[in-house]
């Protein structure tokens, strides 16, 4: 169109067509423009949002009175902006203000369950400063010495009557006779040293709620569940539910700050009295909570820092109780050398290298679920298990101090006898590597005793050493766990990656 010519009909149309909608478009602009500043006003949400935290979107474009909104009622009238339709229209129009509520509320909301979860645990990433019951995932080990009998290769305690201490086993007990004018050893009593209340640790889940595996859940993982006493099964009650307990009161802690509570299920605010009813800004259910799984991963950060906290324990406590009951091994196979008129430091030597080697068997713990089982119910070479229990046997037929001191055999011939002791695997075993010419004739004894464990998402290996001289045993743990683990959509869990091997050693005085 030249500057000298009047535009034709049509493009006037269009021209107008165009301003119409470029001033359509302002007041747009400007109705949202209005809604912003409303709701960051000081008295309403504030600029960042913060103050309508808890509250749902539609309340909280709610909060701007009709009268605010100027643009909008240019855009919808005055008398339309009345009602609902102007809320309706505003729900498609600041998508984008509701987008930046909601992402500013997720920031302030995770911001605030991260304090919470610092004061609980110290840590976002762990909760190791989780306060928890003292010796928590221990407890239900109990060290004992009870009576015992055995049929073939199977191995059946009698709880009733056990020892706590090796001092409290007389001497009757282990085969003396009072008044006897024959050598060697009278009617022995068969005593085992048994750890009472093992818990597989590694068969308890988390699920994705932070909730512990139930008993049932982990007995349907442990192959010897079918022989656990009811008491047993009690304790593993007691100690999963005292874990859970932990657990739920550290959430609970960190859900109960006002504005994380506020985020995940909603909030109400007391309004104006209007007749006799009081009305009510926002509310707490379901449907208006804003995060409802605000804290959802924090669960399982919190439930399996607990869990490892009662592994560690468990463990610890674990090789305590074994250590002891490798040295009553000793103490009690002194003893009925004594009683036989053998010469103790002899025995007690052999005793306890017969002990030291086996440390390492006696020490490695499945800590894989599902641990390995077999017919006889046996898990290691040189301990038997019933239940919950593992027993060692100290006296009587299914014990290598019994085999080598029954019948006067000399301390010279106790490595011969322990050597075919080794009924049905149960018992402590005489061989390992390494060897030693004792100061009784020249007799070849091995000193070294080794065991690996080799799961799919840990190895262990345990090397016990005897010192001939001193009575110490040396035993190094050599461990590796996984620090990246395959989930297959079919088959088995296996390891992609292993952390670099930590190896710990300690000495035990025979």
């Amino acid at each position: 169109m030249r500057c000298n010519q009047s535009p034709s009909k049509a493009e006037e149309s269009g021209i107008w067509d165009f301003v119409v909608a470029r001033l359509a478009a302002m007041r747009v602009d400007s109705c949202t423009k209005e809604v912003k500043e409303c709701l960051q006003s000081q008295d309403r949400c504030g600029e960042d949002y913060t103050q309508c935290i808890g509250l749902d979107t539609d309340t909280i474009i709610r909060m701007c009175p009709y009268d605010k909104l100027v643009g909008c009622q240019k855009v919808y009238g005055e008398d339309n902006v009345r009602g609902n339709e102007v809320f309706e229209k505003l729900a498609e129009m600041v998508q984008g203000i509701m987008l930046g509520i909601d992402n500013n509320l997720l920031t302030q909301c995770q911001n605030a369950a991260n304090e919470a979860m610092i004061k609980v645990c110290g840590s976002t990433e762990d909760c190791n400063g989780l306060a928890v019951d003292d010796n928590i995932g221990a407890r239900s080990l109990e060290y004992k010495i009870c009576e015992y009998t055995s049929s073939g290769d199977s191995l059946d305690i009698s709880y009733a009557g056990c020892r706590t201490d090796v001092s409290q086993i007389q001497d009757n007990e282990l085969g003396r006779v009072v008044g006897t004018t024959q050598s060697g050893l009278g009617p022995v009593t068969p005593f085992a040293g048994v750890l009472d209340g093992t818990i597989y640790w590694e068969s308890v889940d988390i699920g994705d709620d932070g909730r512990l595996s139930s008993v049932d859940e982990y007995l349907s993982k442990i192959d010897t569940s079918k022989n656990m006493s009811s008491a047993a099964k009690e304790k593993i009650h007691s100690e999963l539910a005292v874990l859970q307990k932990n657990v739920d009161t550290a959430i609970q802690a960190i859900e109960s700050d006002p504005t994380v509570q506020f985020c995940m299920t909603g909030r109400e605010v007391q309004g104006m009295k209007v007749g006799d009813t009081r009305r009510k800004i926002g509310e707490r259910s379901a449907e208006a909570a804003r995060f409802p799984e605000l804290t959802k991963q924090m669960r399982t950060v919190i439930a399996t820092s607990a869990l490892k906290i009662a592994k560690d324990n468990y463990y610890k406590k674990y090789d305590e109780l074994n250590e002891k009951m490798l040295k009553d091994y000793a103490t009690i196979g002194e003893r009925m050398a004594e009683i036989a008129g053998e010469n103790a430091l002899d025995a007690r030597r052999e005793i306890a290298r017969v002990a030291c080697i086996n440390f390492a068997d006696a020490s490695a713990l499945p800590k894989s679920p599902n641990p390995p089982g077999n017919p006889f119910g046996k898990i290691l070479s040189v301990v038997a298990i019933a239940g919950a229990a593992v027993a060692i046997p100290f006296t009587g037929g299914l014990s290598t101090v019994a085999i080598a001191s029954i019948g006067s055999i000399s301390t010279a011939g106790i490595a011969a006898a322990a050597a075919g002791a080794t009924i049905a695997g149960i018992g402590l075993a005489s061989s390992g590597g390494g060897n030693a010419n004792g100061a009784d004739g020249g007799i070849q004894r091995e000193l070294i005793g080794s065991k690996s464990l080799n799961q799919w998402n840990y190895k262990e290996t345990i090397t016990s050493t005897f010192e001939w001289d001193s009575l110490v045993c040396h035993k190094c743990v050599r461990a590796q766990n996984c620090t990246k683990k395959g989930n297959p959509l079919f088959g088995s869990k296996y390891c992609k990656s292993w952390a670099d091997p930590v190896e710990t050693c300690t000495d035990t005085q025979f």
